[in-house]
């Protein structure tokens, strides 16, 4: 390299040089520009583009972070999406980058999401694209309920705003980026109480979010003869009545598309013990009535799980 330099003559070196001075700035222009949350150019924010800013702010969080905390009210309260005056949008730590917040698998892996399969985009909640090695996964949200349009949302790395744009209109795509796999959808179904508290002889309810494109099967996977199903066991939602006192675990299985590994939430289900004795001192017959209705509801609604 230094021989065939030093075959150059003096207005080829110097064309050389402006070259590579004028390359570096505008690398260094592009970073600046790329870390800048408020540059609604640099993130292709505007009607031209089918776009609109959601969030005044970046924020610690990537597109898999906040695809969840979306659906998981993992959201810092105060936080405002809003198209017409951009408010702040931050999420609870265990949705953020530096807490080790979701990654590319986390609808794959957690049992909150199944994937769907033959649905219109209507009636799905998140998206996950791959658009080869670079810029590689992303996860959109896509929600029914917002009153604006359109009603896909995403965020591009934690110096991204929030951004909400058309179904083919990410930031990869209008920085002509392609897809390398077809996309995936998931629904949300809800987290269910680790614990639940059936008295004997009542019914409760129990329930996930019913969703199209999934299928649930309920069943009793503890003790037998401790509660009861009293409806269809196919549905997002069950009754449970308490047959005898003690401890079981109920499982709820749900499916979604044919060969994909169904996802499984597994509940506790407690059905106390009444216990009465002791000594009372009262008045009359209908002041022990009372005391004992106080001692009963104590111990079938611990004050900790209502």
């Amino acid at each position: 390299m230094i021989l065939k330099l030093q075959t150059l003559g003096l207005r080829e070196l110097h064309h050389m040089k402006k070259l590579i001075f004028f390359c570096l700035s505008f690398f260094v222009a592009l970073e600046g520009v790329s870390q800048s949350c408020g540059d609604d150019g640099f993130w292709k924010i505007g009607s031209q583009f089918g776009t609109q800013r959601l969030s005044s702010n970046c924020g610690d969080f990537i597109c898999h972070g906040f695809a969840a905390a979306y659906w998981e009210e993992g959201f810092i309260q105060g936080t405002s999406l809003n198209s017409t005056n951009p408010g702040i949008v931050n999420v609870k730590t265990q949705y953020t980058q530096s807490g080790g917040g979701p990654t590319e698998t986390y609808f794959r892996d957690s049992p909150l999401y199944v994937q769907v399969c033959g649905q219109s985009l209507s009636n799905i909640d998140v998206v996950t694209q791959v658009y080869g090695s670079s810029p590689g996964f992303h996860s959109l949200v896509r929600d029914r309920n917002t009153i604006f349009n359109p009603k896909f949302i995403s965020k591009y790395g934690t110096e991204s705003p929030v951004i909400r744009h058309n179904f083919n209109s990410t930031w990869y795509e209008l920085n002509n980026a392609s897809k390398t796999e077809p996309d995936k959808y998931y629904v949300y179904l809800g987290k269910l109480k680790t614990e639940y508290y059936v008295p004997k002889g009542q019914i409760k309810p129990i329930s996930l979010l019913s969703k199209p494109g999934a299928t649930y099967s309920w069943s009793i996977i503890g003790p037998p003869g401790i509660v009861s199903f009293t409806s269809a066991t196919n549905g997002a939602s069950v009754s449970l009545q308490g047959d005898s006192f003690g401890t079981t675990q109920v499982k709820v299985t749900v499916s979604g598309c044919s060969g994909i590994p169904p996802k499984e939430q597994i509940i506790t289900i407690i059905v106390p013990a009444i216990n009465i004795s002791g000594t009372y001192t009262t008045s009359n017959s209908t002041n022990l009535l009372w005391e004992m209705e106080i001692r009963y509801l104590q111990e079938i609604y611990p004050p900790i799980y209502l």
